[in-house]
Order: structure tokens, then C-alpha cells, then sequence
């Protein structure tokens, strides 16, 4: 029988790598990524994942992530599960499996080059860090202003490169059409050409960017100071800002609070 790869913070999976992650990393460290807009959101609009996104301020390798994260690993190598890395191209994946079920758990590769302004990101993105309660623990979320600027910053990445906008916005009509894409890359994924192939993955990832985005904009009030001022450090998108902030207001007039 085939592994569950695609998860919600339902499952248990999940709940077990977060809970293990949360006992034993360091507070330089925090969960991000696509899941993370899960704890936010309704369970009927719970997109799922096959990764847990970690993020933080150190710059680490394979094997010093995998150090850092050691305590969490033992106790759920303790459970059962088997482990396994590997680095990717931009990722440094530890892959879970507990025989039913499998998921990632990431960390960003980060280069020398831009580290510097990575770290200043990511120092923010950790001082602000929200305090989730979850599976009778706590776990450290990036804050939900900042996943809307990374999305944001990344749809805009698929659309200069020619992909389009969905047409219907509407999230249950949006989130529908996100799993049948998946089911039919699945299907048809070995009789697909590389760049064919490339273009079916990024168009499910600007539609998820968009679902989250439009998602979290509706049930999740941001800090209107906090959003700019982390907008601020993101040289693509400050030319963008007013556009930006005016794309949420048409999302949820609100979204701000009482501002």
C-alpha cells in the first residue's frame, strides 16, 4: 500500500514532527511555509502539504540542521519512524516516514551571497514569531504578514514568467482546482516533456500562493505597521507597495482591523 504523502495539521504525522521539532530546537528557529497558514484557517479550507517548512536565522548545512534538530529526530525515531536526507537545490529535506504515512521537513540552503540581508529577514521574522498553541504544546510560527510577502513574492516570480492568474478567486472553487491539478501531474507526470512538466508544477504553486494568500487576508487580521515595515526590505516589491496593500483591502476591506 501506497504512503499518505499529503497532509493537514490533522493528521497525525503532523502532529507528531511538530511536536518532537518544537521540544528540542533552538530559539533561532521558527515553522514557515505553506502549512503554517493551516493553524489560521478553517479545517474545510486546510490545503494539503507534503512538507513542514522550517526557516530561521542561522545559516546551516545538511549536517548542522540535522544536528540541530537531533533531540526532535531521536524522539521520533523512538516512535518508529525511519529518516532519511537529502539536499536539494534550494532545500535541505529530512524525509519522515512512519510506514503509513511520509513528509519533509525543510530548511532553507542559503548563500553567502545574500546572507547578510537573509539574516537581517529572518533575525525579524524570528524576534516577531507568533506562539501557537497545537497537539498540547507550543510551537513558533513566522509571522502571518511575512507569509503573505513571501507568496506575493513569489506568484509575482510565476507570472513575469508567463503563467496566469485563476480566473475564479473564490476559495473553495480555487482549492478544488489546485487538487485536481496535483491529480493530474500525478497521472501524467512521466509522459510529460521537462519544461511541460516545470510549467504544471509552478502554475499549482502560484495557484496555492494565491489561495493562501487570499485566505489568510480574510480570516487572519494583520498588522497593517508591521506588514509595511517588513515589505520594506523586499527590493522586488517596494515599488509595488500601494498595489500590494490596495490588492488586500479588495480581498477583505477589514484586514487590517481597526487599523
Amino acid at each position: 500500500m501506497k504512503s499518505k504523502y499529503l497532509h493537514t495539521i490533522e493528521d497525525n504525522i503532523i502532529k507528531d514532527v511538530y511536536s518532537a521539532i518544537s521540544n528540542h530546537y533552538n530559539d533561532k528557529m521558527y515553522f514557515a511555509g505553506g502549512m503554517s497558514t493551516q493553524f489560521f484557517l478553517p479545517e474545510n479550507l486546510h490545503r494539503p502539504s507534503s512538507d513542514i517548512d522550517m526557516n530561521g536565522i542561522p545559516k546551516y548545512s545538511l549536517t548542522e540542521f540535522q544536528k540541530v534538530i537531533a533531540g526532535g529526530l531521536e524522539e521520533l525515531l523512538d516512535k518508529g519512524y525511519k529518516t532519511s536526507k537529502k539536499k536539494q537545490r534550494y532545500t535541505y529535506d529530512i524525509n519522515l516516514d512512519n510506514g503509513d504515512e511520509k513528509v519533509i521537513l525543510q530548511y532553507p540552503r542559503k548563500s553567502t551571497s545574500s546572507y547578510e540581508w537573509l539574516r537581517k529577514v529572518t533575525g525579524r521574522e524570528n524576534a516577531n514569531a507568533q506562539k501557537v498553541k497545537y497537539n498540547g504544546g507550543h510551537i513558533r510560527l513566522i509571522p502571518t504578514e511575512d507569509i503573505i510577502l513571501h507568496k506575493v513574492l513569489r506568484s509575482n516570480s510565476f507570472l513575469k514568467h508567463g503563467l496566469k492568474k485563476p480566473k475564479n478567486k473564490e476559495l473553495h472553487h480555487l482549492q478544488n482546482s489546485i487538487e485536481s491539478q496535483k491529480e493530474d501531474l500525478m497521472l501524467n507526470q512521466f509522459n510529460m516533456n521537462g519544461p511541460d512538466l516545470q510549467k504544471a508544477i509552478s502554475k499549482i504553486r502560484l495557484y496555492a500562493d494565491i489561495f493562501d494568500i487570499n485566505a489568510l487576508t480574510i480570516y487572519k487580521k494583520l498588522d497593517k505597521k508591521y506588514f509595511l515595515e517588513s515589505l520594506s526590505d523586499y527590493r522586488n516589491l517596494t515599488p509595488m507597495k500601494n498595489q500590494i496593500v490596495e490588492n488586500l483591502y479588495r480581498i477583505n476591506p477589514n484586514v487590517f482591523g481597526g487599523e
